[in-house]
């Protein structure tokens, strides 16, 4: 069923209108303590081992149980949740082989009944989490204009794309932004010394990396791109992550620059109608992430040997496939 990602308006606007409001600021805003009880558990875990697993360790974890926990998934469900978006992400992909499409399958078949009945149990005992705020919502039908609840249908299409954006990006952007900091120690060391710059290396970062590297999208009417003719209904591939390297708008485009003045020109949120409605949380999870980390550990290195610095194999995702480092605790 086309919700956000795949409608246009006025259908986009229905669906549109209700994530914003579970993806409200005050929403967002509130999270951040929580969040950096969730950050600073994680670094508890390994800082004196002095050396860590940081995509199986921190970067997955992080937002994975940001995400769920917002929806109202238990903690022991999450090993379940994440081979569930796994499986979203490489369908996504493009390039599964027919086994993968086939476990694809039975796991987001696996994913619709559970949120079948976790959507079930929230009609009848509304909880504070966003599924509950989506069950119990009522909307405009974009077909008939009469107000109605979402259906089955929809909230496994919204549920599905919450899922996948809330937990999937954030990780390649926060394991990619460590990669591109460690290969420019300059950089970092400033951070360290600096950390009200942070922020505005986090949109460099995002900028640089572009978890989302792409999206697909069909043409609305015959059109022509510098000398180059796209016929109406054409499927193409919208490349963000080409785009923040554009040279016309930024310099060295190649070049991580924390202090970049306009790095949040960045698009790798989208734009437009379709800007991500998990920016403002996506933001804020990197943020608290590489406050913690750099103001906890120093002489960062890549662990090499054990670290797989190629990227999976996806036509919209951009994700490492795991990163290994070791640091030191740093000295208050």
């Amino acid at each position: 069923v086309d919700t956000m990602i795949t409608a246009d308006p006025p259908r986009h606007k229905t669906y549109r209108t209700l994530v914003n409001k579970v993806f409200n600021a005050a929403r967002v805003n509130a999270m951040e303590d929580y969040m950096k009880t969730i950050v600073h558990e994680l670094i508890d875990a390994f800082i004196e081992r002095g050396e860590c697993d940081f995509v199986r360790e921190f970067t997955t974890p992080l937002p994975v149980y940001v995400i769920a926990d917002q929806l109202g998934v238990p903690r022991e469900d999450l090993r379940d949740f994440k081979r569930w978006s796994d499986s979203f992400a490489r369908r996504l992909s493009q390039l599964a082989t027919p086994e993968e499409q086939m476990e694809d399958a039975r796991n987001i078949v696996a994913f619709q009944f559970y949120f079948a009945d976790m959507c079930d149990q929230r009609r009848e005992a509304p909880q504070d989490d966003m599924i509950s705020d989506l069950v119990t919502t009522e909307i405009e039908d974009p077909d008939t204009g009469e107000t109605r609840p979402l259906n089955m249908e929809e909230l496994q299409s919204l549920l599905q794309q919450l899922m996948v954006a809330g937990n999937e990006t954030t990780t390649s952007a926060i394991t990619s932004g460590m990669v591109s900091l460690l290969h420019n120690p300059e950089q970092l060391r400033h951070l360290q010394a600096h950390p009200e710059d942070i922020p505005n290396a986090v949109e460099e970062i995002l900028r640089m990396e572009s978890p989302s590297a792409g999206m697909w999208r069909v043409v609305k009417k015959d059109s022509e791109i510098h000398g180059v003719k796209i016929p109406k209904d054409s499927l193409l591939m919208l490349r963000y992550h080409a785009a923040n390297r554009d040279r016309a708008l930024f310099e060295h485009p190649n070049d991580l620059d924390i202090s970049r003045e306009n790095a949040d020109d960045h698009i790798a949120f989208g734009q437009g109608i379709h800007f991500c409605p998990g920016a403002m949380l996506a933001r804020k999870e990197m943020n608290v992430a590489f406050t913690a980390l750099l103001s906890r550990l120093e002489n960062f290195e890549i662990v090499e040997e054990k670290s797989d610095l190629t990227y999976w194999p996806n036509i919209v995702l951009r994700g490492l496939k795991s990163l290994h480092i070791s640091f030191s605790a740093r000295q208050a």
